[in-house]
């Protein structure tokens, strides 16, 4: 373990310290300054646009040129060059993701497009895998910590914002498609159009993508010994995506219809008999509108509507489950500024969640085919700035309609010093329990597996992080952060078969402790050639974890599927003003999973994996034969690992294949207004 964490140090000073020698440390011709990124105004992590080393939160900013120039090809591209971020395989080939070495799939990360929030509400949880365009894409906010305080029971362990071209950043039409190949099959085609355009007040966007995709090209071996080429239909994935948004100074509408769809083959352990299909799809859309009463006192109503599909299956091969749920949202927060150095926000918000079974094979916990759910919130949050530092405090409360309420403080010591910068933050989170969490099967008073009322608690987090950074140059900056994350009452799905009955159970309980302690380091460099970002993340759970659901046996440290130590590595070299190649690692440690079943003992069997180097190398051509064209072209997974996506809990599932060998190709055309 020690021996890893050296490796990846040292290979983060080697690439520091060569840079540093290679260009004049005050260079100030390059893409993107630091002083600009770290002068980014941000208001994810404290409702209040403040600059990123002053925000009240651990936030990762990452551009639209950070983006373009990695050569991603979906999100998980992205999160994975972010410190802290994996991801794992949940049931139905269904990819989430990590963060800080806990499982956060279910209710614990909010994902957010535009102001919308983007989760399924049976289970609250998020599918990844060629399913966001990222070139729709602006910017990226990403909280790596709570956000509860501020955005409710979803944002217990991170907060992902993204924000697509709007006409204050992006003006005309522009297309895009790309094609990727993988050993032996299609990876990937995508296409999409953004269009942009402000006509006197009035700023309009829209953006339109459809994409279709493989998870692996490798065979799938399931638990019990069963295998299926996953080149059969059996890891497909098809998304529809439509995006409008429109602004008349403080006026923002937006509408999002999403629609994913996901070719399955493995089901909860087994393979299933054929691929079945399954679906998940939703519109939201919202309206806010900012009032200024005076100069220093501002009234935002907002209202959200979102109408979802998800899990839809209807082939009979998995029992036909079409639920259907559908979310009014209420907001009004009231914003008082009286000068620079105070601002106070007040506010509440209200939901009210319909949830209809459809006659699918479910009923809900109470044995109706309908559920009805609300939940009220209050909130306040005020940032007091002082010359040695900025004190924010917030707390919310949440009263949900069947369980316990929520209390979520907040309290925040930060400070930019000009090239140092400190943040000492405590924060309270929650999860609340989505639709499916009522509703599954738990343990009754007799011990028996039974379809029970709820009488599940939202878990509640306490998270302390300590922040500190130093710009040693104008180009080259380095940060680190200490996190410890103590989950109380953790809600833990279980899933059990009964061989004598021949019954399948999945439900949920409030376990003991849960939670990870660790650091993450980040170093930046910019130059006229370019710019290198390297990063290091390390987790353990030892003295605070004890949910054996997600443990390692014989190793109190680390839990499934997830490394404990991570090294990342992002660069961009400028060979001219037009061709540049973008290299990337990601360096992973040793992770376990459960492969095989012990037929003898009746158990699943723990498998240790090493180590994983995974390159890519892409390369990106702007102003193409002097048009406004680009053209790029990648090669992913370069050494061939053929990593898997391994289950972070015992649920009898084994891993999943990931893709082999990747090569992409990229065109972008813009036509202007």
């Amino acid at each position: 373990m020690f021996k890893f964490r050296g490796i990846a140090l040292g290979a983060i000073m080697v690439v520091i310290c060569s840079t540093i020698n290679g260009q004049d440390a005050e260079s100030v011709d390059f893409d993107t300054e630091l002083d600009d990124i770290f002068n980014m105004e941000v208001s994810v992590a404290s409702k209040n646009s403040v600059s990123i080393n002053e925000t009240p939160g651990v936030v990762t900013i990452i551009t639209k040129e950070e983006i373009q120039n990695s050569g991603a090809r979906d999100l998980i591209d992205v999160l994975n060059l972010v410190p802290g971020f994996d991801f794992g395989m949940d049931v139905a080939n269904s990819i989430g993701a990590g963060i800080r070495g806990l499982w956060a799939y279910e209710g614990k990360l909010l994902v957010m497009i535009d102001g919308q929030e983007m989760q399924e509400q049976a289970y609250a949880s998020f599918q990844f895998g060629n399913r966001v365009n990222v070139d729709q894409i602006q910017k990226i906010e990403i909280i790596r910590g709570p956000g509860s305080s501020l955005y409710g029971g979803n944002a217990e362990l991170g907060v992902i914002n993204i924000v697509t071209h709007r006409a204050v950043n992006f003006q005309g039409l522009e297309v895009s498609g790309q094609v990727g190949q993988m050993e032996r099959s299609l990876a990937r085609t995508n296409v999409n159009m953004n269009y942009a355009r402000k006509i006197n007040y009035w700023e309009i966007d829209l953006k339109a993508s459809y994409g279709k995709g493989i998870y692996s090209d490798q065979i799938f071996t399931d638990i019990f010994g069963d295998s299926f080429d996953l080149t059969n239909d059996g890891a497909n994935t098809q998304s529809t995506n439509l995006n409008l948004g429109i602004q008349n100074q403080g006026f923002d509408f937006r509408f999002i219809y999403d629609d994913y769809q996901q070719k399955i083959v493995s089901q909860y352990d087994g393979l299933s008999e054929t691929p079945y299909d399954q679906s998940f799809s939703g519109i939201f859309t919202g309206a806010s509108y900012k009032l200024d009463l005076n100069e220093k006192l501002t009234l935002t109503p907002r209202i959200n509507y979102k109408s979802q599909k998800p899990w839809g299956t209807d082939d009979g091969i998995s029992g036909y489950y079409k639920p259907s749920i559908n979310r009014l949202l209420g907001n009004l927060q009231l914003e008082y500024q009286p000068n620079d150095n105070l601002d106070v926000i007040v506010g509440g918000e209200y939901y009210h969640d319909e949830a209809n079974t459809n006659g699918s094979d479910l009923v809900w916990f109470d044995g109706s085919d309908k559920l009805s759910l609300s939940n009220t919130s209050l909130f306040a949050q005020g940032i007091l700035k002082t010359k040695v530092t900025n004190v924010t405090v917030g707390m919310r409360y949440d009263k949900h309609s069947m369980v316990d309420g929520a209390f979520s403080p907040r309290v925040s010591l930060t400070k930019d010093l000009g090239k140092f910068h400190y943040k000492i933050l405590y924060s309270r989170a929650f999860r609340t329990p989505s639709v499916a969490n009522l509703s599954a099967y738990g343990i009754n008073e007799d011990g028996n597996y039974a379809n029970i009322s709820p009488n599940i608690k939202p878990e509640k987090s306490d998270v302390y992080e300590l922040e500190l950074g130093y710009q040693i140059t104008s180009n080259f900056a380095v940060n680190g952060n200490l996190f410890y994350t103590d989950i109380h009452d953790p809600m833990v799905y279980f899933y059990y078969y009964d061989s004598v009955n021949d019954e399948d159970y999945e439900g949920y309980f409030n376990s003991t402790a849960y939670g990870s302690k660790g650091f993450e380091l980040e170093a930046k460099y910019n130059g006229q050639w370019g710019y290198v970002k390297a990063n290091y993340s390390y987790y353990s759970v030892d003295g605070i974890s004890e949910v054996g659901y997600y443990a390692v046996p014989n190793n109190q440290s680390a839990v499934l599927a997830f490394p404990q130590h991570k090294f990342n590595l992002q660069s961009h070299f400028k060979l001219n003003d037009r061709l540049s190649i973008n290299p990337s690692v990601i360096l992973k440690g040793k992770t376990y999973g459960y492969t095989t079943f012990d037929e003898i003992e009746e158990a699943s069997v723990l498998a240790e994996y090493d180590p994983i180097l995974l390159a890519n190398l892409y390369a990106r051509y702007t102003n193409a034969f002097d048009l406004p064209m680009e053209i790029g072209l990648g090669v992913y997974d370069i050494f061939n690992q053929k990593y898997s996506y391994i289950q972070p809990f015992d649920g009898w599932h084994a891993p999943f294949p990931g893709p082999s060998r990747e090569i992409m190709l990229k065109v972008k055309y813009n036509f202007g207004l």
